[in-house]
């Protein structure tokens, strides 16, 4: 489905190829830390930095994370690196990391027995306007609707005129309740 939506929404053959290859590289650097894991539980910390990395030559001032050790599941991982990714390009291109004063905070908590939530919120970059609020491409949908679907919690995306604002809620699973590989008696 993200080559299939990435192909709808590009205008050129350029901006297509240059869409996929960032998806796919969002998903690359998930793996990796998956695997190193054996495909066990990751830390939210690590997925958020794996995929801010593309944008971390000079983003140290401009960023600011914090909140407690929490682990997720592989496909809660994956849903997460993709959502970072699109709010990372979005910001690097029109928000806050496109200027030199914007500022980009990622905080998360425990927000329940099972449940985590993530907050993105800019701050400082270029003020968001009616028409850009109406223009919403593929990073809003995937964000909205695939990731939203895939972490079975609704995500709250805004576009307010002082920075894009992000909500996700994440399941944090037990490691037996989504063991991948089953030891053989």
């Amino acid at each position: 489905s993200i080559i299939s939506l990435t192909r709808r929404r590009a205008t050129t053959l350029p901006e297509f190829a240059d869409s996929l290859e960032g998806r796919i590289r969002a998903l690359s650097a998930t793996h990796d830390l998956l695997t190193q894991s054996d495909w066990g539980t990751t830390p939210i910390a690590l997925v958020i930095r794996a995929e801010l990395a593309p944008y971390a030559l000079d983003v140290q001032r401009h960023l600011t994370m914090d909140g407690p050790d929490v682990e997720l599941a592989p496909n809660d991982a994956l849903s997460l690196g993709l959502a970072i990714h699109e709010l990372a390009t979005n910001a690097a291109k029109y928000g806050a990391l496109s200027v030199e004063d914007g500022r980009v905070s990622i905080h998360w908590e425990i927000a329940g027995e099972n449940l985590a939530r993530i907050e993105w919120a800019e701050s400082g970059g270029p003020e968001i306007d009616a028409q850009q609020k109406r223009k919403r491409g593929f990073g809003t949908e995937l964000i909205e609707k695939i990731v939203a679907h895939e972490l079975r919690n609704p995500v709250d995306l805004r576009f307010d005129p002082e920075g894009v604002r992000c909500t996700l809620l994440i399941p944090v699973r037990r490691r037996d309740g989504f063991t991948m590989r089953q030891g053989r008696t």
